[in-house]
């Protein structure tokens, strides 16, 4: 299988090149197709939502172990191409950000995804209770960063296993890929609760969502919560700044709600 020269002669049949403005990159390498299928844990009653079918490289594979894939790509131009796969496939030819705002009919996301929409797509999966496992495609220094990032790592356990090499591409990116393994995360220390808690409030000012988190934490730790009188002593312990009190928490640095997250966590409550 010469998954460069088939791909090649694709293109050339539709008079196209890879699109630039798109980040078009498509995987060569059927090694990598292998460790995704691999590592997506497949079953038949999946429905799989695939980002960047691309020329159906993956997506061929893909319908071999599941119920239904749906099949997102951002170049319609693609078409001719993917269209033949229709049947467990369905074919939808739009942003992906836009088509995860309107259906959650899928159980898991398998994607080669640009690698411009990563974190909002990451950010998705936070709150997306109904995905449950998903395999991407990013680069490898963006993989990095998200296992560190104070909220995406606060609702997400993310799992590099494989670096990719730049020649697994057609053409070529500029960096290193990876692929990694995306679930939520069942982690529930003090600090990471806060943290969770402070991103789901972003529009109240900190001084709001810090006591309407604290009162929480009480009641997932003690089964019942502190009174506001409480809870607002253990924000004056905290001794934050008076400024980022007033301040809406979308406007905070996520690094400081890992800083708060550490401070209430002594506080033992």
């Amino acid at each position: 299988m010469n998954l460069i020269r088939d791909l090649e002669e694709q293109l050339t049949e539709l008079h196209r090149t890879p699109n630039i403005e798109l980040e078009q990159h498509f995987c060569v390498d059927f090694n990598v197709i292998k460790t995704v299928i691999n590592e997506a844990k497949l079953t038949k009653s999946d429905v799989v939502l695939e980002i960047g079918a691309g020329t159906g490289i993956l997506t061929k594979e893909l319908v071999k172990h599941v119920q239904k894939v749906i099949a997102v790509e951002a170049d319609s131009a693609l078409e001719p191409i993917l269209r033949p796969l229709s049947g467990q496939v369905e074919l939808i030819f739009d942003n992906a950000l836009n088509v995860l705002k309107t259906r959650q009919d899928f159980t898991k996301i398998v994607a080669n995804i640009p690698y411009q929409i990563s974190e909002p797509l990451l950010k998705y999966l936070c709150l997306a209770k109904h995905v449950q496992w998903s395999v991407l495609t990013v680069s490898r220094s963006f993989a990095l960063k998200a296992q560190q990032h104070p909220v995406l790592s606060a609702f997400l356990d993310i799992e590099l296993v494989l670096d990719i090499p730049q020649d697994a591409f057609f053409p070529q990116p500029s960096v290193l890929s990876a692929v990694i393994v995306v679930t939520p995360s069942t982690k529930s220390t003090d600090e990471i609760f806060i943290r969770r808690k402070l991103y789901l409030q972003r529009d109240k000012k900190l001084k709001n969502g810090l006591l309407e988190a604290l009162i929480d934490l009480s009641i997932f730790k003690h089964h019942q919560p502190i009174t506001k009188k409480k809870a607002k002593e253990f924000i004056d312990r905290l001794e934050l700044d008076m400024t980022m009190l007033d301040t809406l928490i979308d406007r905070i640095h996520p690094d400081e709600y890992s800083v708060i997250g550490f401070k209430v966590e002594k506080l033992q409550i």
